[in-house]
């Protein structure tokens, strides 16, 4: 009896020791700049996507997004192809690499139509527009299927998939909060973001 007292007071303290020393930490570093326990957002080479950088937009069905015409002074977002703007990002608490699920800006590195080049979203017809000005609309880049991400926004307080549809009156498929599922791919862009 007093052998298996011994055996279980110095055989448990060290199986603790084994088993904290071989676990996993609780906070993993990920990424270059140590962001800590989030997902990178990773773009078609595998690269951390950057607030620095600009990139093009890969989507399943055709490349490309861009800015179509609305009314004076507000032009829709669009996928055209062969017509590709790259983007921007900026993260709403700042950082330089993006992690998923993390409130964003989205902007057009290009600007038309007097400066507007910032996404916003207008409920009235649930599409997306670009408008010029400071940022007003929160996005997240949300991981999807795969190697594939997808653009959501909030909406009264909750998180909506950004969608695309086909408008016939641009001819252009046009983003919105309904229709078919927009699942895309960053290819970073030649250029480093201009702010």
């Amino acid at each position: 009896m007093k052998m298996k007292t011994i055996t279980l007071t110095v055989v448990l303290p060290l199986c603790f020791l084994f088993s904290t020393i071989t676990a996993k930490p609780l906070f993993a570093i990920t990424g270059k700049d140590n962001v800590g326990a989030s997902e990178i957002v990773l773009d078609i080479d595998g690269d951390e996507v950057r607030t620095n950088q600009t990139y093009y937009v890969k989507a399943c069905l055709l490349d490309g997004l861009t800015m179509a015409y609305k009314s004076y002074n507000e032009l829709y977002v669009a996928q055209h192809f062969p017509v590709n703007l790259p983007l921007e990002f900026t993260l709403l608490k700042g950082g330089d690499v993006v992690p998923v699920s993390t409130d964003l800006f989205i902007k057009f590195a290009v600007s038309q139509c007097s400066g507007c080049s910032r996404w916003s979203y207008i409920s009235s017809s649930s599409t997306f527009c670009v408008h010029g000005g400071q940022e007003k609309q929160l996005f997240q880049i949300v991981k999807a299927k795969g190697k594939f991400y997808k653009f959501a926004l909030y909406n009264e307080s909750k998180l909506v998939d950004v969608n695309i549809y086909n408008n016939p009156l641009t001819q252009m498929r046009n983003l919105c909060t309904s229709g078919e599922t927009f699942h895309v791919e960053f290819v970073k862009g030649s250029n480093s973001a201009t702010s």
